[in-house]
């Protein structure tokens, strides 16, 4: 592989495969310059230098009715692209995110004599676990962000190494919070509550107007406090801002690092997702809620295997966080459990034993995911 530049594929499948792909791929040409990346791609890997056969919004669905109304399209799409990334013999293929997508791309790369490898593990240790049966076959290993992940995996046949989670390398253990607050240009001595309402457009409409009540409820109880809607996407801004006209709030509208917002944020209310991770690595006591369309909530409650949704409480065994699911996700209880997050001086004790804890746990060991892969790409 000497002689020429190295290819690699990757298909990464939302915000956070996106984050995690560039990571990945800035690591890998520090290491190997003469190495091209191309795949689906989002804006942190374009501006690593990935060439785009397609768009991480051409791929980001959730939820089963979302799923079935865009099958036609994932599917002929799918198909173009192995057809594209066979005709290029890559000399690796990463999957990012999005199991049901990818890991059938990942089968026939394999099988074309393609290295294989899956970033990012499925959550088949919370819900559908019969499928990891079939991971080795789609797969030559993966590479995990939790720890607790190798081992299961590892049961099922899959190669699984576990790399830690980039964010928990580029974040303090001790978060600069006041830094960041006056940095940001918040008050200082005034807490901030952020919303983070999901990075998907379904999550948006579905998630928003809760959010933004849960903040008017807190408002009236304490009305010093600041705060801060930031957006995962730019495109979302408009919509947004129609929506918090409805409102009598006085919030910040904003589209930047999320990790800035948390780590100024006393609190945040955040939508379930890695955006739970990111407020636990930024040392931010969070309230999580999700609200699926009721077809996707009815099939997925009865698969489902874990009692919680929020990773914080996945990964510390304890309830750590308050969450509040389809109807518990309602204004009153994500205003209450933020008030009580503010005013429970043991419970945030609590909150940032744990989050340091955790946070050393996903440090990554002695080889970083791109380290693995270069290792691979010089045979």
């Amino acid at each position: 592989m000497s002689g020429k530049p190295r290819q690699v594929v990757i298909v990464a499948g939302e915000v956070s495969g996106d984050r995690l792909a560039a990571s990945l791929v800035r690591r890998v040409k520090e290491l190997l310059p003469n190495t091209v990346f191309r795949g689906v791609t989002g804006p942190a890997m374009r501006s690593e230098g990935c060439l785009s056969d397609a768009y991480i919004d051409d791929i980001s669905v959730m939820g089963l009715s979302e799923v079935v109304r865009n099958l036609p399209r994932l599917v002929r799409l799918r198909k173009a692209l192995i057809k594209t990334f066979l005709n290029n013999s890559p000399d690796l293929f990463i999957g990012i995110d999005a199991p049901e997508f990818n890991i059938p791309i990942e089968k026939k790369m394999k099988g074309g004599g393609v290295h294989t490898i899956h970033y990012g593990c499925p959550q088949a240790w919370a819900w559908r676990s019969g499928r990891a049966k079939k991971f080795s076959i789609a797969m030559d290993s993966m590479l995990a962000l939790l720890p607790f992940e190798v081992d299961f995996f590892e049961g099922f046949g899959v190669k699984t190494t576990f790399v830690g989670h980039p964010l928990a390398d580029k974040l303090p253990l001790k978060p600069l919070k006041n830094e960041e607050k006056q940095a940001l240009l918040f008050h200082p001595d005034r807490d901030l509550v952020a919303l983070m309402p999901g990075s998907r457009s379904h999550e948006l409409i579905r998630h928003l107007g809760v959010f933004l009540q849960a903040a008017v409820i807190l408002n009236k109880k304490r009305q010093d406090l600041q705060f801060v809607l930031n957006l995962v996407n730019e495109k979302d801004l408009h919509y947004a801002k129609s929506v918090c006209e409805r409102f009598d709030l006085n919030v910040r509208i904003c589209s930047i690092d999320s990790c800035q917002i948390l780590t100024a944020a006393d609190v945040a209310i955040v939508a379930s997702g890695t955006v739970t991770l990111e407020s636990l690595l930024c040392g931010t006591p969070m309230v999580v809620g999700y609200k699926l369309s009721l077809l996707s909530f009815i099939v997925i409650s009865r698969l489902v295997r874990i009692s919680n949704v929020a990773l914080p409480n996945i990964l510390s065994g304890q309830q750590l966080v308050p969450e509040f699911i389809q109807s518990a996700m309602t204004a009153e209880n994500l205003a209450d459990s933020t008030i009580n997050w503010l005013s429970e001086k043991g419970a945030k004790a609590n909150f940032y034993q744990q989050s340091r804890l955790l946070h050393r746990e996903l440090v990554s060991p002695q080889h970083s995911a791109g380290d693995l892969v270069a290792e691979i790409l010089r045979g």
